[in-house]
């Protein structure tokens, strides 16, 4: 099965495209394109991970974890990874398919 994320994740207006591959439902095959340079060189470190066990990744996640190596400061809450994570669940299987909506707002007290 094949899932794929597209995330503009904020005010930094970058986009990310991640595509998410497996075709025995457990070992997932990660490819991820960005306008964010942040997000290029998280990329490089998961895609050298491929493919990652959905099983594991369940347990303790690298891409999860690699995220909270490398991204630092205001993008320590980027949206990019856990979108990456849901593609990943999604493409073995151990997710069904629902997209994902956050908004934001203030409010007066």
């Amino acid at each position: 099965m094949k899932a794929e994320v597209n995330i503009q994740a904020g005010i930094c207006n970058f986009r990310t495209k991640a595509i998410a591959t497996s075709d025995d439902e457990q070992f997932v095959t990660i490819k991820i394109k960005s306008d964010c340079d942040k997000i290029i060189e998280l990329a490089k470190t998961i895609e050298q991970k491929n493919p990652l066990d959905s099983y594991q990744e369940l347990l303790e996640s690298q891409i999860l974890r690699v995220a909270a190596g490398q991204l630092k400061g205001g993008c320590a809450a980027c949206l990019v990874p856990t979108s990456i994570f849901k593609a990943m669940q999604v493409a073995a299987r151990l997710s069904l398919l629902k997209d994902i909506e956050i908004k934001i707002q203030r409010v007066q007290n």
